[in-house]
């Protein structure tokens, strides 16, 4: 693999954490980037709506520990919404939409890791 070679995952999901975990660990050298629209870490959402909820629990349950990511080489970023993929690039291109900037992300693999409504 080259070092120009990029996976983005959509979603910073217990999904998109483990996705990005396992290209780790599968040996994938290049660019990980991992997007979430929630201003947290990836965390698990069952025991949120349970535990958390009900007060039984002081602290999200984090998918990883907050230094996992950077460990990892893994690009974590949070409060960014995406609007869209377009597929006709070469490499892909995914236009990405935050509060402070619109632009495009060139990347070689583009992943869909969102929980459904």
């Amino acid at each position: 693999m080259s070092d120009a070679e990029k996976i983005v995952i959509v979603g910073a999901s217990l999904a998109g954490a483990r996705a990005a975990e396992g290209a780790r660990e599968a040996g994938f050298e290049g660019e990980i980037v991992l997007i979430g629209d929630e201003p947290e870490r990836p965390y698990e959402r069952p025991p949120l709506s349970k535990d958390y909820l009900r007060g039984e629990k002081d602290d999200l349950a984090w998918v990883h520990e907050e230094s996992f990511y950077a460990e990892h080489d893994i690009d974590l970023r949070t409060s960014t919404f995406v609007s869209g993929i377009d597929p006709a690039g070469s490499p892909e291109t995914m236009s990405l939409s935050t509060f402070e900037s619109r632009r495009s992300m060139p990347c070689s693999f583009a992943a869909w890791a969102r929980r459904s409504a």
